[in-house]
């Protein structure tokens, strides 16, 4: 069986959204509330006392943070991943359609939020790649940048604005692909280093366009 030229399984910011879109934050009724409304007499009173034109109190507010959004990818996996590159791969090496991935794994992160999770498995053994893919907005993407900026190493094995990071934990190597609205995540134990995820990364940033 050839090695596969590269696998992984997107993994949908969402650990660090990083779990999904962000809280917005309202005004609170605080914010515009400056105490009762003053009687007649109260207000007789005052006037007495003074002739001075109160300093009309401005209502404070809290600016609403725009949240990072998840979007609809809008193709599945047979698009993404289809048979005939799978088998360029390793002939080896099937597609699994049934695929669900763990709930609490980055691939389960992605597809709870509008993503799609893939799995590559050998035919004669155990041995599979994760792919999972995720959209998300301008903020969303920044991020996501930010967040592997600091946990994880940067490679530069993909062109054009596509920024790469790797990290290897457990023995599962994991390739992390960010372009403009997309975020591809490639992951397998038989990864050692990003090199092995690149042709799998390209191909879904391909067939996304």
């Amino acid at each position: 069986m050839r090695t596969p030229r590269s696998a992984g399984s997107i993994i949908v910011v969402a650990t660090f959204v990083v779990g999904g879109a962000l809280a917005l934050t309202g005004c609170s009724a605080l914010d515009v509330w400056n105490g009762p409304a003053p009687t007649a007499t109260a207000m007789s009173t005052a006037a007495a006392e003074s002739s001075q034109t109160p300093t009309p109190q401005l209502p404070s507010s809290t600016p609403t943070a725009v949240p990072a959004q998840f979007l609809p990818v809008g193709l599945g996996c047979a698009q993404l991943l289809p048979d005939s590159f799978v088998f360029e791969i390793s002939p080896n090496f099937a597609r699994q359609d049934d695929f669900t991935p763990d709930s609490g794994s980055t691939s389960g992160f992605i597809a709870a939020n509008q993503g799609v999770a893939c799995r590559i498995m050998s035919l004669s053994g155990g041995d599979h790649i994760d792919v999972a893919v995720a959209s998300m907005d301008a903020k969303g993407m920044t991020e996501l940048s930010d967040k592997f900026s600091s946990t994880q190493s940067r490679i530069n094995d993909f062109g054009g604005n596509v920024q790469g990071f790797f990290t290897n934990a457990g023995g599962v190597g994991e390739t992390n692909a960010l372009s403009s609205k997309y975020w591809v995540v490639v992951s397998s134990p038989l990864f050692t280093q990003s090199q092995d995820a690149v042709p799998i990364v390209e191909q879904v940033l391909s067939a996304l366009g």
